[in-house]
């Protein structure tokens, strides 16, 4: 499993915290899905080989690439941005507002 906790430098709480069990779960826990949910895990395994052996002609479904499937698994599905570009409803926005930019 890949080291992401570079992704979470908000997660660093004095130690008389870090045992608390809704600190950990907010901050993404360190359990992979395979470990959290396995019936899920192969679910999904299954969805990818079916995915990879064959074709679906239907216009809606397409191949997303590597670099769209690792943006979607960062932290900015945690966000939620209500609002406008520079004026959202809720605070720690910058970040967004700068890839809503681009």
């Amino acid at each position: 499993m890949r080291d992401i906790s570079h992704l979470f430098p908000f997660c660093s709480f004095p130690s008389s915290f870090s045992s608390t069990p809704w600190i950990q779960s907010m901050c993404g826990g360190n359990t992979p899905l395979k470990s959290a949910d396995d019936e899920i895990f192969d679910l999904i395994e299954k969805e990818k080989r079916c995915q990879c052996h064959g074709i679906e002609l239907i216009a809606s479904e397409n191949f997303t690439s590597f670099a769209i499937i690792e943006a979607l698994d960062s932290p900015l599905t945690n966000k939620y941005s209500k609002g406008m570009l520079n004026n959202r409803y809720y605070s720690c926005n910058e970040f967004i507002n700068q890839i809503e930019n681009l």
